[in-house]
């Protein structure tokens, strides 16, 4: 059966991505001017003061950015009982020091969020440091309520551009057989039948191409559409090589920072050898020169993914070796 990349529209993750680009959480934009006004005033001061807990990009998040934006954006909750349920099942773990509440509620859902951890759900979500925040995540709560009805007003004039936009790129997609393609080049299985992109229409300016699961990606929506079609590629490649990363314990913050961009150029390496061309995207900020050089020198047809980001992490390594040494000195 083959496995399709599927574009798609979600009220959840857009609500969520409107509250952070309203109250310029990581980014500014036109279009937190545009609907400041949809957002409470007061949860707008909280929001802003507070922004630092829900920050994330260039795989660095804030300690509550899992809880408030990327659980209830990849659930996709949609309405007011909805929100209500969640909130109460993540107040009562953490009240009960124990996830088996909020786990056991969204077991048949979580599965394919729980593929895109390296770690246990306790271990990504420690009780101990989240449960330190139970009052901000209260406020987060009442924000998010308080705030529903203004969103669904909007979301009826969104929804239907977001769904042309949609039509075009499934019409693309569709027999295009991308993800057997990253499969055969990478010699990696993708542990799902679909991929699924959920197109976004706040977050310009912003971190793109998010992952909210093992196979759901959020993406701004009025990126150029040739754009759209090779990073959408691209974010396909990052998914399968998950497993790859993974097999790396870099030993300080610094070290993960460069072992992640040295993955997201791998994922640009292989993409260029499954689209057959020239990319229309760069990478510049994830160092993608020195890696792609990196990866072409040593790259033959029995490399594996994993041999070509072990040499990229034994020059982190070295490299990081080397820096304190000539601190030390």
């Amino acid at each position: 059966m083959e496995k399709k990349i599927i574009i798609k529209t979600e009220f959840g993750a857009n609500y969520v991505w409107h509250i952070l680009a309203v109250s310029k959480t990581g980014y500014n934009s036109e279009y937190a001017d545009i609907y400041k006004d949809s957002i409470f005033p007061e949860d707008l001061e909280f929001l802003e003061k507070n922004k630092k807990l829900i920050k994330f990009g260039e795989g660095e998040s804030g300690v509550l950015t899992g809880i408030i934006v990327f659980l209830p954006a990849f659930l996709n909750l949609k309405n007011e009982k909805e929100f209500k349920e969640y909130y109460f099942f993540v107040k009562k773990s953490l009240k009960e020091k124990n996830w088996e509440y909020f786990i056991k509620r969204y077991e048949r859902r979580l599965k394919d969020f729980m593929n895109f951890l390296k770690n246990s759900f306790d271990e990504s979500f420690p009780l101990k440091v989240i449960g330190k925040y139970l009052g901000k995540i209260e406020k987060f709560e009442e924000i998010f309520l308080r705030n529903l009805g203004n969103y669904k007003r909007l979301w009826k004039g969104i929804k239907p551009e977001l769904e042309e936009k949609a039509k075009n790129l499934n019409r693309y997609f569709k027999d295009k057989n991308l993800i057997h393609k990253w499969e055969k080049i990478t010699g990696l299985k993708f542990e799902s039948n679909k991929f699924e992109v959920i197109l976004c229409y706040s977050n310009k300016n912003g971190p793109d191409a998010n992952s909210l699961s093992y196979s759901k990606v959020i993406f701004y929506y009025a990126k150029p559409k040739k754009w759209m079609k090779d990073f959408i590629s691209h974010e396909v490649g990052t998914h399968i090589l998950i497993r790859v990363l993974r097999e790396f314990s870099p030993k300080s913050r610094e070290e993960w920072k460069r072992l992640f961009f040295a993955y997201e150029v791998l994922s640009m390496f292989y993409n260029k050898k499954v689209l057959r061309k020239k990319l229309i995207y760069s990478l510049s900020n994830f160092e993608e020169k020195k890696f792609l050089s990196l990866y072409n020198r040593i790259y033959h047809k029995n490399s594996s993914p994993f041999d070509l980001l072990k040499s990229a992490f034994s020059k982190i390594s070295f490299l990081s070796e080397v820096s304190i040494f000539l601190f030390l000195d």
